[in-house]
């Protein structure tokens, strides 16, 4: 299981440059009707996801994916631009060795960098001034939820047009 710290995955400069989403489903069908996704196949959903990803990653961009990446199918990897790190969701089911022969840094629980706490559901068993950065909830919780001196922002894709967001893009100044 691996586990970082702020100096082994990035410093709060770099932080700021990754991009950030979650809750993709790739090859989840039934997703598109749980969550009242436009789509209306699921190859049009994979392909507009990809799309949309790749109109903003680079090869050379990273991104921090608060899981629910895929169901089952390791070939979406190889359509999507960047180096992946993944915060492991409730529904990728596999085990580390699958993501990472996938070319996915697995992480298999939260982490902190500086006040930035990711994860995959939110965590509102938390101290104060903490940045929660998050996904799980889909479109049932807005992008932005504020509760005493703690944000929560929800990743998921529903929130974002599908489109993956540069962390600084998301927060603005509110560092």
């Amino acid at each position: 299981m691996n586990t970082y710290n702020q100096s082994e995955l990035f410093t709060i400069s770099e932080l700021m440059n990754v991009f950030v989403i979650s809750d993709h489903h790739f090859y989840h069908e039934n997703i598109i009707r749980y969550c009242n996704r436009t789509f209306k196949s699921l190859r049009k959903m994979n392909y507009t996801m990809i799309g949309k990803w790749n109109s903003v990653v680079s090869e050379y961009n990273t991104v921090l994916h608060l899981g629910d990446f895929s169901f089952g199918n390791s070939r979406i990897r190889k359509h999507l631009n960047g180096k992946i790190y993944m915060v492991k969701g409730n529904h990728d089911k596999h085990g580390i060795a699958w993501y990472e022969n996938v070319g996915i840094t697995m992480i298999k629980k939260p982490f902190m960098i500086g006040n930035f706490l990711f994860s995959h559901k939110p965590k509102h068993d938390i101290e104060e001034n903490i940045i929660n950065i998050c996904g799980h909830s889909h479109n049932k919780i807005p992008l932005l939820t504020e509760s005493g001196s703690n944000k929560f922002y929800n990743v998921s894709v529903e929130n974002l047009d599908y489109t993956p967001i540069r962390i600084k893009d998301l927060i603005g100044d509110k560092i």
